[in-house]
């Protein structure tokens, strides 16, 4: 939102207000405009429309964020979770995890330092890049779009994929897409030599069924974009 959205803003607030009837200040307008700042004013409103119709009190800010990050696709899992993801991964190869590209970016950062014997310095770095990569992403408006990394146990693999349908992160169709097939997600290298700036990985959950062949050119493109993206280091 910018200057110009203010009086709107004042509206929607002294609207919310007097449905759950509740006493606003200029204070609290305030408050909640350096909160919900960084959001479209359009999706503000929407926000609290929806709340109106199923809360029961006025919204808290945390409510109405969650509202806006739902309905535009950009809520991003804490950074202490997401490291556990990739802590999994890193050490052991038979796990497997759905991940964001903002979470493969963080883990180039923290892998250097784990393979280093360094597992506090490794979290610190990856909360550190997570939090970073997470907060770019949402200032240019980027949806939160998973892919998955499969390791070396097929049965893993299964309830991996499965948990993550469930969750809404992948479509229904990635059993038999990502079964047999190769990882959406470029692996990081181990003792890999980092002195440039975090690679961003693009991921591509599906969308509809892709065939094999399909599969395989898009692993081949993201490999191809990642050798360019280190020779460039």
């Amino acid at each position: 939102m910018n200057e110009t959205d203010k009086p709107r803003f004042a509206q929607i607030i002294a609207a919310t207000a007097a449905v759950f009837n509740k006493s606003t200040t200029k204070l609290l307008a305030d408050i909640y405009w350096r909160i919900l700042e960084e959001y479209d004013i359009n999706d503000v409103e929407k926000a609290f429309i929806n709340h109106i119709k199923t809360g029961k009190f006025f919204p808290a800010p945390t409510e109405l964020i969650f509202l806006i990050e739902s309905a535009n696709n950009t809520q991003h899992i804490p950074a202490d979770e997401a490291w556990g993801t990739v802590l999994g991964l890193m050490a052991n190869d038979r796990c497997s995890a759905v991940m964001t590209g903002e979470m493969c970016e963080a883990w180039q950062t923290a892998q250097v330092i784990y393979d280093q014997g360094d597992i506090v310095g490794a979290r610190v770095a990856f909360r550190a890049a997570y939090d970073r990569a997470v907060n770019y992403s949402k200032l240019n408006r980027r949806k939160t779009v998973w892919g998955f990394y499969p390791g070396t146990d097929k049965d893993n693999q299964r309830q991996v994929i499965e948990m993550a349908v469930a969750q809404g992160k992948l479509h229904e169709s990635s059993l038999e897409q990502f079964i047999g097939l190769p990882s959406t997600i470029a692996p990081v290298p181990r003792k890999s030599r980092h002195d440039g700036p975090p690679v961003r990985l693009e991921t591509h959950p599906p969308t509809k069924a892709t065939d094999a062949k399909t599969a395989r050119r898009h692993l081949m493109e993201i490999k191809q974009l990642i050798k360019a993206k280190q020779r460039a280091f």
